[in-house]
Parts: structure tokens; C-alpha cells; sequence
């Protein structure tokens, strides 16, 4: 079993370590889901940290408020659209999502559609 060093640094949160492995746990994260993630189960707990994690800031805001805002009302089906329309690159959903290239037909779903209608009325960033 390996030694646990752990020590807090004001700037970057605290910082554990073990052998040479690092990881940062933020005091307060750059964006917190709204979402009581205890209220939902696995599979909902994990698309909505999915959304707010993706790599690209534009696409965390996104589909992290998305998924905030409707997590709750998304049946099995919704949820396998989301999924789907996640597991693309963040560049290709961004020019999608901004209108930068033509939606394909296999994207241009029922959940995509809502998502584009969320954000043109809820959000003014992109």
C-alpha cells in the first residue's frame, strides 16, 4: 500500500498524491452541476457528468445545462439519443450546434432538435 500525501494549495484546490499518480480536486469546481446528482440514478448521475465534462468549454455549457434542465424528464429512448449525440467529436458538434455545417441525418434527431432549441432560447454564448 502506497503513502498519501494530501496538502491544499489556494490556487490550484487540493492536491493528492500517491506514488506518481496526481489528481486535483477542486474546491469549487469551474462549473457545478445544479442537479441534486443523489436523486438520480447510475445512468443519469453519469450522462450528466459526461455533459459537463466533454473538453471543450462551449460543448460543457451546452449540454451541461441541457442535461441539467431535462435530466429529469428523459425517458430510456431520450437518454439513448443523448448518449448517442455525445459520443461525437466536440468540434463536429460545435459546427453543428452553431449552423457552421449542415446537421447529418443521423444527428438530426428528436433530442439534437431540442438541444439546438434550448440553447438559441436559454443561452446567448454561441
Amino acid at each position: 500500500m502506497g503513502m498519501l500525501f494530501i496538502w491544499k494549495d489556494r490556487k490550484h484546490g487540493v492536491i493528492q498524491k500517491t506514488h506518481s499518480y496526481y489528481l486535483i480536486v477542486w474546491d469549487m469546481p469551474m462549473i457545478a452541476s445544479k442537479t441534486v446528482s443523489c436523486d438520480l440514478d447510475t445512468r443519469r448521475r453519469r450522462v450528466v457528468f459526461r455533459a459537463w465534462h466533454r473538453g471543450v468549454r462551449e460543448m460543457d455549457l451546452v449540454f451541461g445545462q441541457y442535461a441539467d434542465a431535462h435530466i429529469t424528464r428523459l425517458d430510456d429512448k431520450q437518454l439513448d439519443e443523448l448518449e448517442y449525440i455525445m459520443s461525437f467529436e466536440d468540434r463536429d458538434l460545435l459546427r453543428w450546434i452553431t449552423g457552421e455545417v449542415k446537421t447529418p441525418d443521423d444527428i438530426d434527431i428528436p433530442v439534437f432538435r431540442d438541444i439546438l432549441a434550448y440553447r438559441v432560447k436559454k443561452m446567448d454564448f454561441i
